[in-house]
C-alpha cells in the first residue's frame, strides 16, 4: 500500500470520526422542542428517546438524520476512490469511525447515542440490500417483542452473521461489521440486563413538549 493510501485512509477515519459526532437528536430537541434530549427520558441522545420525548415524526426524522450521516462518508468513499483494495478499507473505516463518532461525540463530552441508526446507514450504503434485510429484521422483532434494544441487536447480529456467511462482501466489511456488533452489544449492556431482569421498557411514543416546557430529568441513568 502506497502512502499516499495510508493518508487516504486516515483522511476517511478521521471525517468519519468527526461527522459521526454531529448530533441530530441534539439539534431537533433544542431548535425545535426547546428542550435537551439528554436530559429527558433516557438521557440518551438518540432516536428512541426523541420519539418518546417529542412523537413519531420527529423520532424517525431523526432516524433517517442519523442514518443519513452513516452513509455519507462511506457514499464519499464509494464516488471518489477508484475500485481496489483502498477503496474497501476506506469504506469500512469511515462507516466505523462514523459509528465511534455518533457513540463518542467530541462535541458532547465522548458521550453520545447507541449508534444503531448511523449503523443502519453505514451498511445500507456498502451493501444496500443487506441493510434493508437488517431493518426488516429489527423492526420484525421489535413489532414482536416491543423492544427497540432486541430489534437493534437482533438486526445488526443478522448483518454480521449474513456478512461473513457471503464470500462476495469484502472481508473489510466483514470485520467492521463486528466490531459495530461488539460496540452495540456495549452501548446497550444495561438494555440486555434490563431485559433479563424484565424491567426493559417497551416502545411507546411521548407527545411532543410545548417549546419552553421544563424538561424532566432521565428517569433513569443507566438507560443512557
Amino acid at each position: 500500500m502506497r502512502p499516499v493510501d495510508i493518508l487516504i485512509l486516515l483522511a476517511f477515519t478521521a471525517g468519519g470520526y468527526f461527522l459521526g459526532g454531529v448530533s441530530p437528536s441534539v439539534a431537533i430537541s433544542r431548535r425545535i422542542g426547546g428542550f435537551d434530549v439528554r436530559e429527558v427520558g433516557s438521557g440518551n441522545a438518540g432516536s428512541t428517546n426523541i420519539l418518546r420525548s417529542m412523537g413519531w415524526g420527529f423520532g424517525l426524522l431523526n432516524l433517517f438524520l442519523d442514518a443519513l450521516k452513516g452513509a455519507i462518508p462511506v457514499l464519499i468513499a464509494r464516488l471518489v476512490l477508484p475500485e481496489g483494495l483502498c477503496r474497501e478499507l476506506a469504506m469500512a473505516l469511515a462507516g466505523l469511525a462514523v459509528i465511534v463518532g455518533h457513540n463518542f461525540s467530541p462535541y458532547m463530552k465522548f458521550k453520545g447515542g447507541k449508534g444503531v441508526a448511523t449503523s443502519l446507514g453505514v451498511i445500507t450504503a456498502i451493501v444496500p440490500w443487506l441493510g434493508a434485510a437488517g431493518l426488516g429484521v429489527a423492526v420484525l422483532c421489535v413489532l414482536l417483542t416491543g423492544y427497540v434494544s432486541v430489534g437493534s441487536l437482533v438486526g445488526t447480529l443478522a448483518v454480521t452473521v449474513a456478512c461473513w456467511a457471503m464470500p462476495s462482501i469484502p472481508l473489510s466489511t466483514d470485520v467492521m461489521c463486528l466490531c459495530a456488533l461488539a460496540l452495540m452489544a456495549w452501548m446497550h449492556r444495561d438494555n440486555i440486563k434490563r431485559l433479563c431482569k424484565g424491567e426493559e421498557r417497551k416502545l411507546s411514543a411521548g407527545r411532543r413538549r410545548k417549546k419552553g416546557e421544563t424538561a424532566q430529568p432521565p428517569a433513569d441513568s443507566s438507560e443512557k
